[in-house]
């Protein structure tokens, strides 16, 4: 996975809000321990120290993996999920702007707060992404942009051969359909259409 940039949203607003919380949680959390230790005439737990930053460590964990995908939490700090398994049909557009041949593929987005991970396979390779950015548009929906390398199966190296290149993807993420085009360079020249589905997750 890779980091990935989210336009209108800055993560450093979370940090602090995290950072605040951290802060005013450290003193509750210890006079608890002590509390709960004088209760329970379990010493030991009176030795736990639990500081600022270890709790700042465990919510930021939490909102990388957990909290941001909360519908209301994503549409309050403008967070697109895209994260699941999408089902693909490419088209790929010949020069003079024909239809040159159809293919199917699937399309995995894994995604925390901070990092995702786009991955194609078709029948003949697989490509991964290894930069992002994602921005929401007047429409509501989320245009979804990435770089990618190609690698072909063992099989298909005769025929193919390694590329890279770019992507862009308009997500209606409520209808759970997508679609976009994507064009290909340093080692394969070709371009096309793209209409996604999601087939699960979120």
């Amino acid at each position: 996975m890779h980091p990935y940039a989210v336009f209108d949203h800055k993560r450093q607003v979370v940090g602090r809000f995290l950072g605040i919380v951290s802060f005013v949680a450290s003193p509750i959390l210890g006079n608890a321990i002590v509390g709960l230790s004088e209760l329970t005439d379990l010493q030991f737990i009176g030795s736990f120290v639990i500081t600022s930053s270890l709790i700042y460590l465990a919510l930021d964990k939490l909102f990388d993996h957990l909290v941001w995908k909360l519908e209301f939490v994503g549409k309050l700090l403008s967070i697109p999920n895209f994260s699941g398994q999408w089902s693909v049909k490419g088209k790929t557009i010949t020069d003079s702007g024909s239809i040159g041949y159809e293919w199917d593929a699937q399309l995995n987005i894994f995604q925390t707060w901070n990092e995702i991970s786009i991955q194609l396979t078709t029948s003949q390779s697989q490509s991964y992404s290894y930069t992002a950015t994602a921005s929401k548009l007047p429409d509501e929906s989320w245009q979804l942009s990435y770089s990618y390398s190609n690698q072909p199966n063992l099989e298909q190296e005769h025929d193919l051969s390694f590329h890279r290149g770019f992507c862009e993807l308009v997500f209606d993420l409520k209808s759970g359909v997508a679609n976009g085009t994507y064009f290909n360079s340093h080692g394969r020249r070709t371009r096309g259409n793209m209409e996604l589905k999601r087939d699960q997750g979120k």
